[in-house]
C-alpha cells in the first residue's frame, strides 16, 4: 500500500513541478521532420505512467535542442496521454511560465492515431509508450 501511495505522491508532484527535472529525454522519432532548426521533439523516460482508472500512458514531452535535452531541468513541457487500445492521442496540458496548465475538456479531444500526427512524430511517442504498457508505475491523470 506503501508502494502505491509514493507512486501517486511522485506522479502528482510530477504535475505540479516547476521543473521537469528528467535524466533520461529520448527523441521521440528518430527522423523527426521538424529537427532542420536544431531543436527536435523530446519525451521524459522519468515521467512516463499509467493512470490507474483509463489504463492510458502518459508522459512528458518538449521540443528542444539536444543539449538541454541533455541537461535536463527543462521548464517547458507538454503532458501527452495515449490511449493503446483505440489508438488515440490526448494532449492534457502543459508547464509553462505561469505553472501548469490543464486543457479544459481533454477526454472529450482525442485524435485519431491512425494517420500521421506531426509528421509522424506523435505516433512515434505514442508506439513508444504503448510498447511498455503495463510496465510503467502507476499514476493519475489530472
Amino acid at each position: 500500500m506503501r508502494a502505491i501511495a509514493l507512486v501517486l505522491g511522485v506522479g502528482l508532484a510530477m504535475l505540479s513541478a516547476g521543473q521537469c527535472a528528467a535524466e533520461h529525454w529520448v527523441r521521440m522519432d528518430p527522423n523527426d521532420p521538424y529537427g532542420g532548426d536544431g531543436s527536435y521533439h523530446w519525451f521524459d523516460v522519468d515521467s512516463g505512467a499509467e493512470d490507474v482508472s483509463t489504463g492510458y500512458v502518459f508522459a512528458h514531452g518538449a521540443y528542444t535542442t539536444p543539449a538541454k535535452a541533455q541537461a535536463g531541468g527543462l521548464d517547458r513541457w507538454f503532458l501527452w496521454a495515449f490511449d493503446c487500445t483505440q489508438r488515440r492521442v490526448f494532449y492534457v496540458g502543459s508547464l509553462n511560465d505561469t505553472g501548469y496548465v490543464g486543457k479544459d475538456g481533454w477526454r472529450e479531444k482525442g485524435e485519431t492515431l491512425d494517420e500521421p500526427r506531426m509528421g509522424g512524430v506523435t505516433n512515434s511517442f505514442g508506439q513508444r509508450l504503448c510498447a511498455l504498457q503495463g510496465s510503467w508505475p502507476k499514476g493519475r491523470l489530472p
